[in-house]
């Protein structure tokens, strides 16, 4: 298989409470997956900002208050569709100092931990 051909795999797993996500990746690659909102009705924290970032100043990472539209910020892309209650993140490029922990949310009522992972590709062992 090609580095890149994408391996994307996510997990929910319900540990006290918390969903938490792990995203698969290969080095060189990119990863698309959901970040879902916690809450079940429909309410007004869907026009609130959203984040997916490594630590809380996000300098590692995206957050936006648009809704409809991608927004980018250098590998990172995100589209926030409040109307289904979840907002896609987009990595490309992919190296292997992404792995590591992150959260995605919204800026003041809900978060889910991600795990993101990235293998090495196959071409890095060449």
């Amino acid at each position: 298989m090609r580095a890149a051909i994408i391996i994307f795999i996510i997990t929910l797993c319900l540990i006290s409470g918390q969903v938490c996500f792990r995203v698969v990746g290969c080095s060189g690659g990119s990863v698309m997956f959901k970040c879902m909102n916690s809450n079940q009705r429909k309410s007004y924290d869907q026009f609130k900002g959203k984040y997916f970032c490594r630590n809380r100043d996000c300098t590692t990472g995206i957050s936006t208050e648009l809704q409809h539209r991608w927004y980018y910020n250098g590998r990172f892309a995100l589209y926030d569709d409040e109307n289904s209650r979840f907002f896609t993140v987009f990595i490309r490029n992919l190296s292997r100092e992404d792995d590591g922990k992150y959260t995605c949310g919204d800026n003041q009522k809900w978060s889910h931990d991600v795990d993101l992972v990235v293998n090495r590709s196959v071409y890095d062992s060449l």
